[in-house]
């Protein structure tokens, strides 16, 4: 097998990948996972949640697969390599918030990091399983706790934990009790300068304004008035929809690379009595037609992916967004001063500046100019 990173092409034997993420395709977990299902033979259908590039359900010896994503980036990376491994036709790829239909033989979840949004992949996972079939989790041992081994427990009998492997193992587990309704996603709500926030799980800080967005928020009278405006990376919205409060007249476009952010913002909209011209699930420009031109875009850029962090999906952001503005248009940024993006902006834009600074964030502005 072998997987497009992007930047490197690998095959499903090299021991450690480097994406300049760091992060990895797989893990020792998911071989471990791998390795006994092999000795079994194979699986007639399986429905995967939250996998990362296609190695995992690629892997996984199933005759038929579909695999569930929030992360729009992660999905537009399994599709291009099932292609690659002429894999297309026996797995299928779906949004987490799509509708799917039947039951499967196995259920497999590669756990996300927030533990309220594994209980939803457990509960959504078991009402597709069937009777007496397994769902399967793969962990690396740093990863995994009691309170993961004591949820997995109150919805799963039978359960297995496995032997190490590569500093990995999996749980196993038959479901308790069929699940008459399909599981439905917990919200949170609060509320901020006026601007009511809802939040499923897995949104970041959801349930909070982080302190970056908060210390934007509290400055936004800074940033001039724009007509065409895009909250990139916007998360439940709130800078997007501030934005459009403090400007009626204005158009906003929110983009996200989750699912499940871009259904905290439509709510978030809803209740604030406000509109979005378009919602688009798009990792960085992905899904944004190349002819939207913006005067303002707005960015609260990603650090972590998972349980990892990395810099380069934030950089791919602030160097595609240059193309997306209109000559004089505007890109403002909130980041952690030691992350360093004001260096990677001056490279890209002849204008750039710092707006404001405190202790431990900075405001960005970065203007287009031919």
């Amino acid at each position: 097998m072998k997987l497009d990173l992007g930047h490197k092409v690998i095959s499903f034997d090299d021991d450690i990948i480097d994406l300049g993420l760091n992060t990895k395709a797989w893990n020792g977990g998911e071989e471990c996972l791998i390795r006994d299902l092999e000795n079994q033979g194979p699986l007639p259908s399986c429905l995967i949640i939250n996998e990362r590039y296609g190695a995992l359900s690629m892997a996984l010896p199933i005759e038929k697969g579909v695999s569930l994503f929030d992360s729009a980036y992660y999905k537009t990376k399994s599709e291009h390599n099932y292609r690659m491994n002429n894999a297309q036709e026996r797995i299928q790829s779906k949004g987490i918030m799509d509708d799917i239909s039947g039951n499967y033989s196995a259920i497999v979840i590669s756990p996300p990091k927030e533990i309220s949004l594994l209980q939803h992949y457990i509960t959504l996972g078991l009402y597709h399983l069937h009777d007496n079939d397994y769902l399967y989790i793969p962990f690396m041992d740093k990863h995994m706790s009691k309170a993961h081994i004591q949820l997995f427990e109150s919805f799963c009998d039978e359960v297995f934990v496995s032997k190490g492997y590569k500093k990995g193992r999996y749980l196993r587990g038959v479901k308790k009790n069929s699940l008459k309704k399909k599981p439905l996603l917990q919200y949170t709500k609060t509320t901020y300068r006026n601007i009511e926030v809802i939040n499923s799980e897995g949104v970041f800080a959801s349930g909070r304004i982080d302190r970056g967005t908060q210390y934007l928020l509290d400055n936004l009278h800074i940033i001039p008035y724009s007509h065409r405006v895009l909250d990139l990376a916007c998360g439940d919205g709130i800078l997007g929809m501030s934005y459009k409060k403090e400007h009626s007249d204005c158009t906003i476009d929110f983009a996200d690379a989750s699912q499940f952010a871009l259904d905290s913002t439509q709510l978030s909209l809803k209740a604030n009595g406000l509109e979005a011209r378009h919602l688009y699930w798009s990792s960085s420009y992905d899904a944004i037609p190349n002819e939207n031109k913006y005067d303002l875009i707005l960015l609260n850029p990603p650090y972590h992916m998972g349980n990892s962090k990395t810099t380069q999906i934030a950089i791919q952001m602030m160097e595609e967004s240059y193309h997306h503005l209109k000559d004089k248009g505007e890109l403002w940024v909130i980041a952690n001063n030691h992350l360093g993006y004001d260096r990677h902006l001056f490279r890209q834009y002849s204008h750039c500046q710092v707006k404001l600074k405190n202790n431990k964030y900075h405001i960005l502005m970065a203007r287009k100019e031919r």
